[in-house]
């Protein structure tokens, strides 16, 4: 039994017919080894189905409950299209159409003409016309001479108070007597302008307006001067120099007051008042 054990098997001798067939077993293992260890890549999108089958048809078809939910939206939009047009509710809502009924009785029947446009005018209907464009220039000329009177009433106090006072009034006193002066000139300054707005194409009044535009200017001129003299007295109150500067710019003369342009307008007042005449025929 030792020599069993401790025999060693020579490696050099030759091979049998049994070990040759298990060394070929062990390469084919080996080898079969090698080929299932070697890395595989797989596609991780799954093939596409194949379209010749019933079931992928019916696959990507809708579902019956889109389909009805998605013919019930048509019905009603279409429903309520159909109504918003055609709006039953009120019918007559675009309706361009008379709902009363017109008087035609007197259709195309023009009234009645006295004459015929394009017809030759009477000429008594121009004389009518010319008579009351005369008449609303009287009137005018009229009002503006009556406004002329009462300022040269005004004027006439506002100097008698200039002539009594300006030596010795105070300054609160001057300054009221030159608004008051100032606020005369305004007004006649408004006389002017109305007069030469007044329509004289007629020729009927046309003297009348330039007398009374002469009037106005020399009340103006007049109160113009009055006016620098309250100023004069205003700037100099309390000065003994006073009464020399008020009378280089409005002499307080009696003389001067006979040549000034107050007396023309008292002179001429009455001669140039205006008078009503016929309209020119």
């Amino acid at each position: 039994m030792s020599d069993v054990f401790t025999s060693k098997v020579d490696v050099h001798a030759p091979r049998t017919h049994v070990t040759d067939r298990a060394l070929d077993i062990e390469q084919e293992l080996s080898e079969a080894d090698l080929t299932t260890t070697i890395p595989r890549i797989g596609s991780a999108i799954p093939s596409f189905p194949g379209g010749n089958g019933f079931d992928d048809v019916r696959d990507h078809l809708p579902r019956l409950r889109i389909l009805m939910v998605s013919l019930g939206f048509a019905v009603l939009f279409v429903s309520g299209l159909v109504l918003y047009i055609t709006h039953p509710w009120n019918p007559n809502a675009f309706d361009t159409k008379a709902k009363v009924a017109a008087d035609t009785a007197h259709a195309g029947f023009p009234g009645t003409k006295e004459e015929l446009q394009g017809q030759d005018r009477s000429s008594v209907a121009q004389e009518d016309v010319t008579q009351s464009a005369d008449d609303a220039t009287y009137d005018k000329l009229k009002d503006a001479y009556e406004s002329l009177g009462k300022l040269s009433t005004a004027v006439e106090d506002n100097e008698k108070q200039f002539r009594d006072s300006y030596a010795s009034a105070s300054r609160e006193d001057l300054k009221k007597g030159q608004d008051t002066a100032r606020d005369i000139s305004l007004k006649i300054s408004n006389v002017i302008k109305q007069l030469n707005a007044v329509n004289v194409e007629s020729g009927t009044y046309q003297k009348d307006r330039s007398q009374l535009i002469t009037l106005s200017n020399w009340l103006r001129n007049h109160m113009d001067k009055l006016t620098k003299g309250w100023s004069t007295a205003l700037r100099y109150c309390g000065k003994p120099s006073c009464k020399q500067r008020v009378n280089s710019v409005f002499p307080t003369s009696d003389d001067a007051s006979s040549s000034s342009f107050k007396a023309m307008f008292d002179q001429h007042y009455q001669d140039y008042k205006p008078t009503y005449r016929e309209p020119a025929k």
